[in-house]
């Protein structure tokens, strides 16, 4: 996954040829993310308004935050994980519902709903 090994490069070394691969691989991300918002936009779910093109960084750091958090406070080694192949050590379970999380706060913000 393109996004682990992002997340991962961010942690280490950040020489120019380095960053300039860095660089090449985010901007692939990022117009893939457009598109992906794009799709979301013709079904309705995404507002048209959004421009795909400023709406991928933030989406692309919010898979980062996610990374992130797991890493933290979860004490997930992403370069030791994909480097030895084994699986995380939280379940998926676990993980979904930190995405969901993440996914009401991008839905919602963090401003205090009526409801709550």
């Amino acid at each position: 996954m393109k996004s682990i090994f992002l997340f991962n490069a961010f942690q280490g070394s950040n020489t120019p040829d380095v960053k300039s691969i860095i660089d090449g691989l985010k901007k692939e991300v990022l117009l893939f993310i457009s598109s992906v918002v794009v799709v979301f936009q013709k079904r309705g779910e995404i507002s048209r308004n959004v421009s795909p093109e400023v709406a991928s960084p933030f989406i692309f750091q919010a898979q980062l935050g996610i990374y992130e958090y797991l890493s933290v406070f979860k004490g997930i080694n992403f370069k030791e994980t994909v480097q030895s192949g084994y699986l995380f050590p939280v379940s998926e379970i676990e993980i979904m519902e930190v995405v969901d999380e993440m996914l009401v706060i991008i839905e919602s913000g963090l401003k205090k709903q009526q409801y709550d």
